[in-house]
């Protein structure tokens, strides 16, 4: 636990009506986009948002890709169940390895109407001439097992049989055939993620194009979102909120880049922001490579995010390793020294939110007077909704 120990939950929340939230998408790329600086904010659209980045950007996005986790069944009973795919619980938890698993996968969900799902009881599904069966692999822990015929069909082709894209909670309504494209980023690649990195969804390739032909550079890195970004924070003290572990994958040449970057340095994301800095702790961190903690120490650690990536590279050649997969569990609040972030495009964010702590972390107070306004202008808020991009409080 840090020194500023106690940080309340009711400084963290603002009124939200159910009109400012976007339920539906707008087709991408035609979101609105707020710019935050200390002077003062402007108001844009986010196809513009290459106009708007300081000269020589880095702009580092997430992506991983969601898969179609929310599956909905029925008991032998004729009872509604919903089984939705946290991560894996097997012998691996690399989600693009067990996604990619014949035969049989073992998976942590979240399962509801889970009285109505017996212990001893097998769920049967048929589609697209697959065979699929679901049972208890360890009911306390929420485990299933998944089974199916023909067994030599990866667990991701069954997966697009039975599953749909998993929405928000708060946005009630069936999935669209317009979800499947509209909450995915057009550059997703690395199959793991049960929510969408929403900063991303804004992005086209025709502005991922303008934003280098501008003169700026891109990068991507891979975390696998969890559904733990949804969970609220009920404790009062934030701080005490445990926080969710991600399993986040980078290349040493994306390393490389960092160490080589000397302007500034932009996560697309609260996602992406946590892998940057989970990375310089990995970096100034004489040993660990594995995994950062809630709460990283920082003591007598005064390095530069280029002298950081170039210790973890040495690491990284010292071991034989092309790329780094590595468990983040860290939390980013108003006290927390940010290392790698000049700015942060990202969307609006829940009250009482750990994401909402986070854009603190970068522009402190600010954020209250900042939302005010995104309402008064009539944004839309959430996962679906605007976009902003929001400098580092001077």
């Amino acid at each position: 636990m840090p020194s500023e120990s106690t940080i309340p939950l009711s400084g963290f929340q603002y009124e939200l009506p159910d009109r400012y939230i976007a339920y539906e998408p707008l087709e991408r790329g035609r979101s609105r986009l707020l710019v935050y600086r200390s002077e003062g904010t402007e108001h844009a659209r986010f196809a513009d948002i290459s106009d708007k980045l300081p000269q020589g950007s880095l702009l580092v996005f997430n992506q991983s890709k969601v898969i179609p986790a929310r599956i909905q069944t029925v008991t032998s009973q004729g009872k509604p169940v919903e089984i939705f795919l946290l991560k894996p619980a097997g012998s691996s938890t690399d989600p693009v390895l067990v996604l990619n698993q014949n035969e049989s996968v073992i998976w942590e969900c979240m399962i509801g109407r889970r009285k109505d799902w017996k212990a001893d009881e097998t769920l049967l599904f048929n589609s697209d001439g697959i065979e699929i069966k679901a049972f208890w692999h360890d009911r306390e822990q929420n485990q299933v097992k998944f089974q199916w015929t023909p067994a030599q069909i990866p667990f991701a082709q069954v997966l697009e049989a039975i599953g749909k894209i998993p929405l928000p909670p708060y946005i009630q309504r069936e999935v669209k055939e317009t979800d499947k494209n509209l909450y995915q980023t057009v550059y997703a690649k690395s199959e793991g993620s049960v929510a969408a990195p929403t900063a991303g969804l804004h992005f086209t390739d025709e502005i991922l194009e303008n934003i280098r032909q501008k003169g700026h550079d891109t990068a991507f890195v891979t975390l696998h979102v969890g559904a733990g970004t949804f969970m609220p924070v009920k404790e009062e003290n934030m701080l005490n909120h445990a926080m969710h572990s991600e399993l986040i994958t980078v290349s040493l040449d994306f390393i490389d880049k960092l160490a080589r970057h000397q302007g500034p340095l932009i996560p697309v994301g609260t996602t992406s922001l946590r892998v940057l800095e989970s990375l310089w702790h990995l970096g100034a961190d004489d040993e660990e490579l594995s995994r950062v903690v809630q709460f990283p120490s920082t003591a007598q650690r005064t390095f530069t995010m280029q002298e950081s990536m170039k210790r973890l590279g040495e690491k990284m050649r010292q071991r034989e390793m092309d790329s780094l997969t590595a468990e983040t569990s860290i939390m980013i609040y108003p006290g927390y020294t940010l290392h790698a972030c000049d700015a942060l495009i990202t969307n609006f964010h829940q009250p009482g939110s750990t994401l909402l702590m986070l854009v603190a972390a970068l522009i402190g107070d600010d954020w209250k007077s900042v939302y005010e306004e995104a309402k008064n202008e009539n944004y839309r808020f959430l996962s679906y909704g605007d976009s902003s991009l929001l400098f580092r409080k001077k």
